[in-house]
């Protein structure tokens, strides 16, 4: 009897059946390991051992759709595609976009995922998403990416501090605010609510209200009710410009006025957090209060130190600002100083409540109210500016690149 010489068509045969024969979502895998004997079969044949063949199934991509956040606050959805036979979906975030650090914010069958209250701190958020099945797994979709901007709907910021009035006459006075930014007003433009108190109080001097509004995107400040009053000659922001950078041993102008910069240093907030700060100090004398008479405040080289969160947030953490009295130009003994410090900011890791303080709970109506330096009473020289104005350039910058409130 004549052999068949079968075998290599039959070893020929599997091969183009694995590259070619399966279906376009599975891929033929080889095991490795030893040929197993074959039992003998009667005549003599030719007998031959396979390996094992196993099945690896890869699924379809889900496609992670674009992220929006058009009410302007910190909290969005994160929405996906779904595969059919996934049992579950697997969602990454990172702060990079080439996600060397990534968190799993979610691993389940739904098709989305809430960055729920209090929501997310201001910074740029990374996300990917892939499919999982018995068999295998999707390789990762296109990343998608959402901002949150420092001014946002939900941001609520308090300071508290000292006031110092010494010479003449001593007092000390407390000085409280609060910025809350309710709501937008039209696309990109947020509301700020301002509240600004005293306590201690030995001058009665009344509680401030007042209304102002942000562009979200930029930070640039739009409008408010009320010009203010223009005997103040100078201001410093709440906020640093979106983007700002700065180099330690520059300057840069606060509100027309040079400032020395260094850092960034690193610091504890009043709740117990570390933080990184800038910290600028003026290097030149200049006039904070004119009534445009006889009597002016001028603040003297390096006696206005304000320092603000070098990360993402931005904000003013810190300022100690020390004004003497001048009489026909002439100094007197006479200065008022305040130091004040962000004692809470839903901005900023392990922050507390912002609350309300001793005033009361009711914010001015849209439209209705004014900075309290343009209430339409007279103010008295030793008052703080509680409504923070002022515009911060760095070096090399134009106006147009700064943020003004």
């Amino acid at each position: 009897m004549r052999r068949v010489r079968w075998v290599p068509f039959l070893i020929a045969l599997l091969l183009v059946m694995g590259l070619y024969g399966h279906a376009p979502e599975r891929s033929l895998v080889l095991a490795e390991g030893p040929a197993q004997p074959a039992a003998p079969s009667g005549p003599a044949l030719h007998a031959v051992s396979l390996p094992l063949i196993a099945l690896r199934t890869s699924t379809a991509t889900p496609n992670l759709y674009v992220i929006a956040n058009d009410d302007c606050d910190n909290t969005y959805t994160v929405a996906w595609s779904a595969v059919p036979s996934a049992s579950r979906y697997v969602l990454e975030e990172a702060t990079d976009q080439a996600f060397q650090t990534t968190n799993v914010v979610y691993s389940g069958p739904g098709l989305s995922w809430v960055a729920a209250s209090p929501g997310k701190l201001p910074g740029t958020y990374y996300y990917r998403v892939r499919a999982f099945h018995s068999l295998g797994e999707s390789p990762y979709s296109a990343p998608r990416s959402v901002v949150i901007h420092p001014i946002y709907v939900g941001l609520a910021v308090r300071w508290d501090g000292s006031g110092y009035v010494r010479g003449s006459i001593y007092r000390d006075i407390g000085v409280h605010t609060r910025f809350v930014f309710d709501q937008l007003t039209a696309p990109d433009t947020v509301r700020l609510n301002g509240t600004g108190w005293y306590d201690p109080n030995p001058f009665g001097w009344d509680a401030e209200q007042w209304v102002s509004y942000y562009r979200a995107s930029t930070g640039e400040f739009l409008s408010s009710p009320s010009a203010g009053d223009p005997s103040w000659k100078w201001g410093y922001s709440w906020l640093l410009p979106y983007g700002a950078s700065f180099v330690d041993g520059a300057t840069v102008s606060v509100s027309a006025v040079p400032f020395r910069v260094s850092g960034p240093h690193w610091g504890t907030t009043t709740y117990g957090q570390p933080i990184r700060f800038w910290q600028f100090v003026n290097t030149e004398a200049f006039t904070m209060w004119d009534d445009g008479a006889d009597l002016t405040q001028r603040v003297l080289a390096g006696e206005a130190v304000l320092r603000y969160d070098a990360d993402g947030s931005g904000l003013l953490l810190y300022s100690d600002v020390r004004r003497v009295f001048f009489y026909q130009g002439r100094a007197t003994s006479d200065s008022v100083q305040y130091v004040e410090t962000l004692t809470a900011a839903t901005s900023l890791p392990g922050s507390p409540v912002v609350t309300f303080g001793a005033t009361q709970d009711v914010l001015p109506a849209e439209g209705g109210a004014d900075h309290p330096e343009g209430s339409g009473r007279t103010p008295n020289p030793a008052e703080a500016p509680l409504a923070r104005w002022g515009t911060i350039i760095p070096e090399g910058a134009t106006l147009e690149d700064a943020e003004t409130g």
